[in-house]
């Protein structure tokens, strides 16, 4: 039984070593990324129609991330944001039952009107810490995430752009 519980201290010292930056052991990079989800709607019926688009989220924009990438040992999201740009269409469209998914992880928004949040450039921020930790697990073995936004539009035709911005703070083995 003492071997295991050496076993165990050993484990726990290993592990509560790793929660703090040792520049002997690892480092820590941080940057934001922005990825653009492109929304066009053109059937102009009058029923409430989904809409979806994805695009790529890439860290290998980062060069030391990219440099280093066999090297990562965790990846943290610390903030997501997403803003509506370049909208085209009637200034009543609403994005309803919308969300944004990011590694698997569901992350619900309110609805939005689509014009006045375009035209204000309003940021709207994701405060839950949960839904980001379970979005970082995207980035536990890779620098590639797909992020998608889906929705349902009331009225079209429409364009506009869903920018998702990720603040993301990479773990990175010095050995």
């Amino acid at each position: 039984m003492k071997p295991f519980k050496s076993l165990i201290f050993v484990f726990a010292l290993v592990l509560t070593s790793c929660t703090k930056e040792d520049p002997l052991t690892f480092r820590t990079v941080t940057d934001n990324f922005v990825v653009t989800n492109t929304i066009n709607a053109v059937d102009n019926s009058e029923a409430s129609q989904l809409v979806s688009s994805s695009a790529l989220l890439d860290m290998s924009s980062n060069q030391e991330i990219l440099d280093y990438q066999e090297l990562i040992l965790a990846a943290k999201i610390n903030t997501l944001s997403y803003q509506i740009t370049d909208f085209v269409g009637n200034s009543g469209a609403m994005l309803t039952n919308a969300s944004i998914v990011i590694g698997g992880t569901q992350i619900d928004i309110d609805p939005i009107n689509l014009e006045t949040a375009s035209n204000a450039n309003f940021i709207f921020e994701v405060d839950n810490p949960y839904l980001l930790n379970q979005s970082s697990n995207a980035f536990a073995n890779e620098i590639l995430s797909v992020v998608l936004v889906k929705g349902h539009l009331n009225d079209a035709p429409v364009s506009f752009n869903v920018n998702v911005i990720v603040n993301v703070s990479v773990a990175i083995d010095n050995l």
